[in-house]
């Protein structure tokens, strides 16, 4: 068949790699203004798609209770609050201020 891939095999580190591409992140975990994540993403959509795909590859099988604006000093910030697979409960902030477009 024309068009059609046999299957690639790629493992799931190898995907989640790949979604990683979105965005670049700082070397922070997230769990407080300090440690904040810089999502290095160039459009809002991309970079909050980044904000996930950072969560659910550092927090397998978490669950996103909610997503809240914030700041973190002067810099805009999403504050993601989740329950881990083994039940605790975190907010992680991402600097979103490289994408975020203040109306």
């Amino acid at each position: 068949m024309v068009g059609c891939a046999a299957s690639s095999g790629a493992s799931h580190a190898q995907v989640n790699w790949q979604k990683q591409k979105r965005a670049v992140y700082s070397e922070g975990d997230g769990l407080s203004c300090d440690t904040r994540i810089i999502v290095r993403a160039k459009t809002e959509p991309g970079g909050v798609a980044a904000e996930y795909d950072w969560l659910y590859a550092k927090y397998p099988g978490a669950k996103v209770q909610s997503q809240e604006p914030g700041q973190c000093g002067q810099a805009p910030a999403d504050i993601v609050s989740i329950t881990t697979a083994d039940g605790r409960t975190l907010e992680i902030h991402f600097d979103i201020s490289l994408f975020f477009e203040s109306a």
